[in-house]
């Protein structure tokens, strides 16, 4: 029940008023829980769609990546599946980002009396 009224609490209320909010906050966690509209189960393989919406990569990238095996897969006659729990693994394993300055400097080899191209 919301109150429109705020009464500050007393020293001696503190221990009712911190139970009285725990017990909303996981009402409230059990609310949210349940709008929730599909939980997602790790186990349960995705589709290419699903993958594309879930990584934001464009279906043929996907396939790029898949015929590289550089996106975990799994293929089943000409069907592809994905885990969500190894696509995320896949992504925080990706390749660090570097500064544009350390790609360009790349084929640069360093010798003595100078840079060599």
């Amino acid at each position: 029940m919301i109150t429109d009224t705020f009464k500050t609490p007393t020293f001696d209320s503190l221990p009712t008023v911190v139970n009285e909010m725990s017990r909303k906050i996981d009402r409230m966690e059990r609310l949210i829980e349940n709008l929730s509209p599909h939980k997602v189960d790790d186990n349960i393989p995705m589709d290419l769609d699903e993958c594309s919406e879930f990584t934001g990569l464009a279906k043929p990238t996907i396939y790029s990546k898949c015929s590289l095996k550089e996106i975990p897969f799994h293929k089943k006659g000409k069907k592809l599946y994905f885990f969500q729990e190894e696509l995320l693994d896949w992504i925080k394993k990706g390749k660090p980002h570097q500064s544009v300055a350390a790609d360009s400097l790349k084929h640069l080899k360093i010798k003595k009396g100078g840079l060599h191209v």
